[in-house]
């Protein structure tokens, strides 16, 4: 009922049905769009909840190593640090609902909005990269005259595959395919071919773009 009730063709007709009471239209536009806002923002707690839990999971796969003896084998802790993996399933997931979501008022796209729906991403996601990069890099060679880290080995080639986000190493299995110098952005891979396909598909209606991404 609720969805229904402030879905675009029942606003239409409340509109109407005001307008024609003499009802100020300006203030039944202000109820719909934020009561809207409210149902918009209930429907997604669920889905940052979900996100949340995704993180958690993660962080925890990865120092499974170093809290090893402390988990209970068979245990809540032992079973999600085990299978950690399917909290960056959840991410993906969740990233494409949310960007599909945030467009979906977007019928139609121009090439124009569509470059510049990439350019937001990119700004919101490379700047930042390039800076754990060179941060992590930066250590990396002061422990090389120091010794006071141990961060492994680190080639120029894998330095420059990194900062194009894309370090392909053919003996390394799916989903990832190749070790960066910043080992956990390898999804950032994914992240990017997503955002460069639903950029394409926002040139389609709503109706084809949720078929080509959910395809895809």
């Amino acid at each position: 009922m609720f969805p229904y009730f402030f879905s675009p063709s029942c606003v239409i007709g409340r509109s109407l049905t005001f307008q024609m009471l003499n009802f100020p239209h300006s203030k039944l536009t202000i109820f719909s769009n934020v009561h809207r806002h409210k149902m918009s923002n209930k429907r997604l707690n669920g889905i940052q909840f979900l996100r949340g839990f995704a993180v958690l999971a993660v962080v925890l796969g990865h120092n499974r190593g170093t809290m090893y003896d402390n988990i209970v084998a068979g245990s809540f802790i032992d079973y999600i640090t085990s299978n950690a993996i399917f909290g960056v399933e959840v991410f993906f997931v969740i990233s494409g609902f949310i960007i599909s979501h945030s467009t979906q008022s977007i019928k139609f796209s121009s090439f124009a909005e569509s470059l510049s729906f990439l350019i937001k991403r990119f700004f919101r996601i490379y700047p930042l990269y390039l800076m754990v990069l060179a941060l992590y890099v930066s250590l990396y060679y002061y422990n090389y005259y120091t010794g006071v880290f141990s961060l492994g080995h680190l080639s120029i080639e894998n330095i420059i595959q990194s900062v194009f986000i894309s370090s392909y190493q053919s003996d390394v299995i799916s989903p990832i395919y190749g070790w960066g110098t910043l080992v956990v952005a390898w999804t950032l891979r994914y992240e990017i071919y997503f955002y460069i396909i639903f950029a394409i598909s926002m040139i389609f209606t709503a109706k084809y773009r949720s078929v080509l991404t959910t395809a895809i």
